[in-house]
């Protein structure tokens, strides 16, 4: 088990690196953001749904990147990369209504008045 640096730096369509790499990218920008916002339950939920995101890509990233899912192929990957993205989906529509009926386009877009 080794490092590819070719995976991390590909540009390819035939692997889950791109979409990783933007998953990553909004989650922690989505988080940083709502870190803007007022202070309540829900920027908490929302905040714990994006950093959750966030941490759970960059470990599937590493899965990918250091080769352990092809050692592992008997495991369902596939099936566990599609429950992955129907749950934080549902969490992050959620979190988002939660968000817009607590108070408006303002908190969504983590705006102080």
């Amino acid at each position: 088990m080794k490092y590819d640096p070719k995976f991390s730096l590909s540009t390819t369509t035939n692997n889950n690196n791109n979409s990783l790499n933007v998953l990553q990218i909004l989650s922690l920008a989505s988080f940083i953001v709502a870190q803007f916002g007022p202070n309540n339950g829900r920027v908490g939920f929302y905040c714990f749904t994006s950093m959750s995101a966030f941490w759970l890509s960059l470990t599937l990233f590493g899965l990918y990147a250091f080769h352990v899912v092809e050692k592992l192929y008997n495991l369902p990957w596939i099936l566990g990369e599609f429950g992955y993205s129907i749950i934080w989906a549902t969490f992050y529509f959620v979190s988002s209504l939660l968000m817009l009926i607590g108070g408006g386009v303002q908190t969504v877009a983590a705006v102080c008045r």
